[in-house]
């Protein structure tokens, strides 16, 4: 029971972070994909997003811009939480991201329609 009130906010995270992966493979294999995209809110695309590959899988040794939209909903998924924290949006996926990621997700790679379809899910 300590072990869970200590760590019941990432085990939270990882909780919907299966929904959200079930729920988001349910929909591509269901031909619908792209159907539920965010429009608004802290998750949405930001305005310099561009021309963003939203499938390109990012890890550690990631640049680029992915990577700091990726760190941008970093930043968002911890304003949502509370978490009086945040991180550079530098574009690297150096251990900082890798950290944060693994802190909002238990995961160590993920794509940025994951990221922001899980993030969408918790706020």
């Amino acid at each position: 029971m300590k072990f869970i009130k200590k760590h019941w906010f990432p085990i939270l995270i990882g909780i919907i972070v299966i929904v959200a992966i079930v729920l988001l493979r349910r929909r591509t294999t269901s031909g619908n994909a792209g159907s539920g995209s965010i429009t608004s809110g802290p998750f949405a695309p930001s305005s310099s997003a561009g021309n963003l590959d939203e499938g390109k899988l990012l890890s550690q040794g990631s640049t680029g811009p992915e990577v700091a939209e990726l760190q941008r909903l970093i930043n968002s998924g911890y304003q949502v939480a509370g978490v009086e924290k945040s991180i550079s949006t530098d574009g690297i996926f150096g251990p900082i991201t890798a950290n944060a990621l693994n802190e909002l997700t238990s995961r160590f790679q993920i794509t940025l329609s994951d990221a922001r379809f899980m993030l969408s899910q918790y706020s």
